[in-house]
C-alpha cells in the first residue's frame, strides 16, 4: 500500500529551496507582487459573483428580508456537501434558490463564510 504524499510539506520544501538560491530576493519581492495581484483579481472576481452576478442562482436571505448576496449553485456545490444536499434532496431552498441565513449570524460573518465557500480562503480577512 503507497503511503499517501504530503503535499504541503512538499510544497514547503520546493518553495524553501528554490529561495535559498542565488536571487531568490528577486523571485521573492517578484512572487510578492504576483501574489498581491491574485488577491486584488480574487477580490474583485468575489464581489462581482457574490453581489450582483447575472448569472447567479441562488439568494441567501438574512433575518430582516435582505438578500445582499448571490451565489451559484454549480460553486456551492462542487465547494461543499452541505450545500450539494441541499439542493439534491429537494428542500425548499433547492426549488425556490433562496437560503435562509441562520438568525443572528450577521452579514460580515456570512460573507466570511461565502468567501472561504468560493476561494478555499477568507479574501477579506487577507486583504486587511
Amino acid at each position: 500500500m503507497r503511503q499517501p504524499v504530503d503535499r504541503d510539506a512538499a510544497d514547503r520544501k520546493r518553495v524553501q529551496d528554490k529561495f535559498s538560491a542565488p536571487g531568490a530576493d528577486a523571485d521573492a519581492a517578484r512572487l510578492s507582487r504576483e501574489v498581491e495581484g491574485l488577491r486584488r483579481r480574487c477580490g474583485a472576481l468575489l464581489e462581482q459573483a457574490l453581489e450582483g452576478s447575472e448569472h447567479g442562482d441562488v439568494l441567501f436571505r438574512f433575518e430582516d428580508g435582505r438578500c445582499p448576496f448571490t451565489g451559484h449553485r454549480a460553486v456551492l456545490c462542487a465547494a461543499s456537501e452541505e450545500y450539494a444536499g441541499m439542493f439534491r434532496s429537494g428542500m425548499v431552498e433547492g426549488q425556490e434558490g433562496i437560503i435562509g441565513v441562520p438568525p443572528g449570524v450577521s452579514e460580515a460573518g456570512y460573507r466570511g463564510l461565502l468567501e472561504w465557500v468560493y476561494l478555499g480562503e477568507g479574501l477579506s480577512l487577507l486583504m486587511s
